[in-house]
């Protein structure tokens, strides 16, 4: 029997884990939550200092500086702590240590994306007019007079309140990339999706500009690191002892079509605390 397969989009995601942060409120004497939450922030420095890692980051706000014994680096497929760790091994005589170890073939690797949001009840089809199911997949497909040929994929979801996303998948140098006004946009999606109304009075024109705009990204290579953590000693008998590891993309990553990319980091995040407290 198959445990059934179940998509959560990415704002219902974040949604459950700022729950489990505010969870954090009642654990421990410090008022507030242990756990403070900052978005949208770019790593620019990562170090190890007399036993501390020192993070430097920027954000919408400015510069935020953070200090910890211990540093998981979840940042990503180009992480920056990755980056530092690698420095940092570099430094102890272990060059390499971080260096991707081994990248798999693929043949999504390399594919580019990237994502329109459909505001909820948009029709599917000019002719009818007729709203989308939200638990029901959808392929919308080109017309056959689009060369080449383009198709956004639409994935079930529980509720539609929010809109859904239109994932847009293609290989490098497709015309949809050529379009980065919102005017091309515009005229080119008309011509490639005559019977589909994706244009500026059913999508919204700042979310069709923001589409014409976006680079989107690339799907990576399956592929992961040599090394998952760091223990860099302080300085001098008794001195502390500064520790980093990696988590998620940082550590391993794997193209979307594969479904493990998400899933792989939860089940990092739930193998790290018991291996915390062993030490």
């Amino acid at each position: 029997r198959r445990t059934p397969a179940q998509w959560i989009p990415r704002a219902d995601l974040v949604a459950i884990l700022d729950e489990a942060v505010r969870a954090t409120a009642s654990m421990g004497d410090v008022p507030g939550p242990p756990v403070a939450r900052v978005y949208g922030a770019e790593v620019r420095q990562a170090a190890a200092v007399e036993g501390t890692w020192r993070v430097e980051a920027r954000t919408e706000k400015g510069a935020v500086v953070l200090q910890a014994p211990l540093l998981v680096g979840a940042d990503g497929l180009r992480s920056a702590v990755r980056d530092a760790l690698e420095a940092q091994a570099a430094a102890q005589g272990r060059a390499g240590a971080f260096a991707v170890a081994k990248q798999l073939p693929c043949p999504s690797a390399g594919l580019r994306y990237k994502v329109l949001t459909l505001p909820p009840g948009m029709p599917l089809c000019r002719r009818t007019g007729a709203a989308h199911d939200p638990a029901v997949a959808y392929v919308l497909r080109s017309a056959p007079s689009c060369k080449p040929s383009l198709r956004a994929g639409l994935l079930p979801v529980r509720s539609a309140e929010r809109g859904r996303s239109a994932n847009f998948i293609t290989r490098d140098g497709h015309p949809l990339w050529a379009h980065e006004s919102l005017a091309q946009m515009q005229v080119y999606l008309k011509e490639a999706f005559p019977h589909v109304p994706l244009d500026a009075e059913h999508v919204g024109e700042a979310e069709l500009e923001r589409f014409a705009r976006a680079r989107g990204g690339r799907f990576p290579a399956p592929q992961r690191c040599k090394s998952a953590a760091l223990v860099t000693p302080g300085e001098g008998e008794g001195a502390p002892t500064a520790a980093a590891v990696l988590a998620g993309d940082a550590l391993h990553s794997f193209p979307p079509d594969l479904g493990q990319g998400v899933n792989s980091g939860l089940q990092d995040a739930l193998r790290l605390p018991p291996r915390l407290g062993r030490g």
